[in-house]
């Protein structure tokens, strides 16, 4: 599989995983530290820990038991134009950076995916508080999506901790279909 199918695979599951999110009480399994929930994906796919914006915006990692990957993901109402990459510029109360995000449009839906995931994962885990990302508009303009970070590195760590311990008891069989 192609990166560019494995991105749209992920997306997909993505979106799957933010309604749940923005369904958390009805969901029995999801826990819930501060800002943030963590919860299984959708067929038991994998874990995520995420957080959701006054605006409905999410914030999440994302970390699927079958290809033994995380992701650090972000929806948002930019819009974007499928499989291209746009920057952010990342403030928070831990630091601060300039990224690269890449569009996976799902149902016509902008989401983007960190091209860099250490290094997102290195400015939220130094976080406590917030953190904002600026999204250059063409109007010349920047568009910021904001979210808390309380409870994010409990979360996080959490989910992990939970991951590959899914990991490490999921047999290593597939009988999902293969393209050669």
């Amino acid at each position: 599989m192609n990166a560019m199918n494995a991105m749209n695979v992920t997306i997909s599951r993505f979106v799957i995983a933010v309604s749940f999110c923005l369904m958390q009480s009805s969901y029995a399994y999801a826990q819930k530290y501060d800002a943030w929930i963590v919860g299984p994906i959708d067929g038991d796919e994998g874990l995520y820990a995420a957080t959701v914006n006054d605006s409905s915006g999410v914030l999440g990692q994302y970390c699927y038991t079958e290809s033994n990957n995380c992701l650090w993901l972000i929806a948002t109402d930019v819009t974007c134009e499928q499989e291209s990459k746009y920057p952010v510029l990342v403030n928070a109360d831990g630091g601060s950076a300039q990224m690269e995000l890449v569009c996976l449009k799902f149902e016509n839906k902008p989401r983007y995916a960190f091209t860099d995931f250490k290094k997102i994962d290195e400015v939220i885990r130094s976080s406590s508080i917030y953190i904002g990302f600026a999204f250059p508009m063409e109007s010349g303009h920047f568009k910021v999506s904001r979210f808390l970070l309380g409870g994010s590195l409990k979360a996080i760590t959490m989910m992990r901790n939970k991951a590959e311990k899914n990991q490490r008891s999921k047999p290593k069989r597939s009988t999902r279909d293969l393209s050669l």
